[in-house]
């Protein structure tokens, strides 16, 4: 397994402070979110380090956190937006910035790389993290995914029979969560082997 070391580091640290800060419960974490997502986000980040996904761009600090917003997303999927998985805000949570979901928008023209970029990853050159070329193929699957799911709300919208819905009931039927899960699997059932539109490849505690 790649990283194992690190793996087990960032294992160890979420189990001492659940045992040593919640009674050895990730429940009594999860009431501290008090149902938001926005509130819950700031905790996790906050709390256990191996989280707190950031980096440098042109002398600013940016933030993904990639693993913190999809175990929110886990959480309220499984529980089906209810109990423990009840969110209103959900639509706070960007898609989760990796690898598979920018070759999904890559195959479907949403994005598209440079010649040098894909050349690099048609050869499997491996991308360091942080640098500038793995933090723009994950800003720009940031971005992507948010005006696909704007310009989806806005088609929903200008449908006579929808056009009823309030913004809140339409952030929990059509998000940049739903969106991402969807892209992922395409990319996992289509794009595993399409050598011609490769995922780059970082290794990183990050994903």
């Amino acid at each position: 397994m790649p990283l194992l070391e690190e793996r087990a580091r960032n294992l160890t640290e979420a189990g001492k402070i659940l045992v040593e800060e919640y009674e050895n419960s990730f429940v009594n974490f999860l009431k501290k979110g008090n149902h938001s997502a926005k509130q819950l986000l700031e905790l996790i980040v906050t709390t256990f380090p191996s989280f707190k996904d950031e980096a440098k761009f042109d002398g600013q600090r940016i933030s993904f956190y990639k693993r913190a917003q999809i175990l929110i997303a886990d959480i309220w999927a499984c529980f089906e937006g209810v109990g423990f998985g009840l969110f209103p805000d959900i639509n706070f949570l960007t898609m989760f910035a990796d690898y598979k979901v920018p070759q999904s928008l890559l195959y479907l023209g949403v994005l598209k790389y440079s010649p040098n970029l894909m050349k690099k990853l048609r050869e499997g050159e491996e991308i360091s993290p942080c640098d500038r070329l793995e933090l723009e193929i994950r800003a720009n699957s940031i971005w992507a995914v948010q005006c696909i799911n704007l310009a989806i709300k806005k088609m929903i919208l200008s449908h006579e029979s929808l056009n009823k819905l309030t913004e809140n009931d339409l952030a929990l039927i059509l998000n940049s969560v739903i969106i991402d899960f969807y892209l992922w699997d395409f990319a996992k059932e289509n794009l595993d082997n399409r050598t011609d539109l490769p995922c780059h490849k970082t290794r990183t505690i990050f994903y």
